[in-house]
């Protein structure tokens, strides 16, 4: 997302307002059902506790891409999340901020994002 609207940039990337995001990543190996626990109940990141408030499996029986939902928005908090309990992210997509979804913006293309839409967050 690219804005030169410093308050409604301000608005969407501050966690205080709770705002989701949502990634599809590809890991090294399938998620466990006892690490998939850890990481919604919370794990030290950067000294910090830290959690992925959903996640979901895209692909029905594929446990090696996974989807979660996330607040934060520290650098790399994805790939750092899996990383600390030994998973390697081989490929992150965001594919939602908000209510902005992805769906069908092509690879390399961007949309305008109409007054209306920045006013729901204001």
């Amino acid at each position: 997302m690219l804005t030169n609207d410093g308050d409604f940039a301000n608005v969407i990337t501050h966690p205080t307002n709770k705002i989701t995001r949502e990634y599809i990543a590809e890991l090294d190996r399938a998620l466990t059902k006892e690490d998939r626990l850890k990481y919604q109940k919370g794990i030290n990141v950067d000294r910090r506790k830290s959690k992925f408030s959903k996640i979901f499996f895209p692909r029905k029986n594929n446990f090696k891409i996974v989807g979660v939902e996330v607040f934060e928005g520290r650098n790399h908090f994805v790939k750092r999340m899996f990383d600390s309990l030994g998973y390697s992210v081989i490929n992150l997509h965001r594919t939602k901020f908000g209510h902005f979804t992805v769906d069908k913006i092509p690879v390399g293309k961007n949309r305008k994002i109409a007054y209306s839409e920045i006013q729901k967050y204001l």
